[in-house]
């Protein structure tokens, strides 16, 4: 898996293109081992590591980079995207629909977020496309395209185009735009496309990195939309 690959480059070339300046493992969701580098790139202290762990089906494993990688852990991707649930249910009380967005910066800190206002914008008012046109006229593009945009459900079409226009470097998803049109069904306040932002992102003059979905969040979030709209 890719995850056992990644901290096995981190362990063999800490001062390889990913920049690496930390290294963790977590078993059964606990930090097991939390590996430090120095400076001059190479391990501030000896450690315990088994490489015996590359066996445990339950490992997930991350690192923290000087800034070339926009890869975060995946308990951290999870933990941000619980947070656009949140935010999703938030616009449900203020009369909107399910959605929200949330931008991270490279280093982890929570730059903005949105919410989904149909109530007032209609159709056009998607959480992502407001998250993308307010940190546009915020940040510099270099803070963009080091930042990361997590989102409940995968991007639309147009969400997708603002995205890439605000100069936003990666984008997280927990449910797809197909599954969201299982449950959407003929609602007239929700026309769902069926169309991946991966092929969106891919015909851009710059990358767009892209992770989701997410088996672990896709039932919470499949229940949130099923008992908000009214298919036909």
């Amino acid at each position: 898996m890719r995850e056992y690959a990644v901290l096995i480059k981190a362990w063999l070339f800490p001062d390889a293109r990913i920049g690496v300046k930390s290294c963790k493992v977590w078993v059964d969701g606990k930090v097991a081992f939390r590996r430090q580098m120095s400076p001059g790139g190479g391990p501030r202290k000896k450690t315990g590591l088994k490489f015996m762990l590359f066996a445990r089906s339950n490992l997930c494993v991350a690192w923290q980079g000087s800034g070339t990688s926009r890869e975060g852990t995946r308990m951290d991707d999870i933990a941000h995207l619980r947070r656009t649930i949140d935010l999703a249910d938030e616009a449900v009380r203020e009369g909107n629909h399910p959605f929200g967005a949330v931008l991270v910066s490279a280093a982890g800190e929570i730059l903005a977020e949105a919410k989904n206002s149909f109530s007032v914008d209609k159709g056009p008012g998607h959480a992502e496309a407001n998250l993308a046109r307010q940190v546009a006229k915020e940040f510099d593009v270099e803070t963009l395209r080091a930042a990361t945009l997590f989102t409940s459900v995968e991007p639309c079409s147009m969400c997708a185009g603002t995205i890439y226009w605000a100069e936003i470097g990666a984008v997280v998803f927990g449910m797809t735009e197909k599954k969201l049109g299982e449950l959407t069904g003929g609602d007239p306040e929700n026309p769902t496309q069926d169309l991946e932002c991966r092929t969106i992102f891919s015909s851009g003059a710059r990358p767009v990195h892209v992770r989701g979905p997410f088996k672990e969040l896709e039932e919470q979030i499949a229940a949130q939309h099923a008992a908000f709209w009214s298919p036909a």
